[in-house]
């Protein structure tokens, strides 16, 4: 089994990338693996977290439930421990991409590692979007390291984001099936 982490700054396509590789690419067999917030849901409709209380997070990261985890903006963030044995898509900011690298390279688990280069300027409206939807604010957007000083690391894959969205999940796609 090979485990893919999708790895770009924030606001850049890494849950729609996600979602393409595990419900339209069926011929992959990727799932998306459970990830953990205490954050409070944007919306109704979000499905790419399992949110948790403090309480409940910090019971599971004591007991060393999560391979990765993260503080942001007093929330906390994590990747529980998963089936080697099932293929996942793991989209993740830099800083949760090196976490899983050390923990795949550790436990001598396949991955591939592929970084998405977006254009800064179509980085900068989708973060003008989520401000202006109040998903988050400017001091957040000042605050993460990932959206002014990235750069991927040796085992990654790079992939051009300033074309169109098809044009970068077929990249992707490729990258991954060979």
């Amino acid at each position: 089994m090979t485990q893919i982490i999708l790895s770009w700054a924030s606001t850049s396509w890494k849950t729609t990338a996600q979602d393409y590789l595990t419900n339209t690419c069926k011929d992959l067999s990727y799932n998306r693996p459970p990830n953990f917030t205490t954050r409070k849901p944007r919306s109704d409709a979000e499905v790419e977290y399992v949110f948790l209380d403090k309480d409940e997070f910090n019971k599971k990261m004591t007991n060393w439930e999560f391979i990765t985890t993260m503080d942001f903006n007093d929330n906390k963030y994590a990747y529980w421990k998963f089936d080697p044995e099932v293929n996942y898509v793991f989209s993740a900011i830099p800083e949760i991409r090196e976490q899983l690298e050390s923990y795949f390279t550790e436990n001598n688990i396949e991955y591939k590692s592929i970084y998405i280069d977006l254009d800064p300027n179509v980085q900068a409206n989708r973060l003008e979007q989520r401000v202006v939807n109040k998903e988050i604010t400017r001091e957040d957007i000042i605050k993460r390291k990932d959206v002014n000083n990235f750069f991927p690391g040796p085992n990654c894959s790079l992939v051009s984001g300033n074309w169109n969205l098809i044009d970068m999940l077929w990249q992707i796609k490729k990258i991954i099936t060979n």
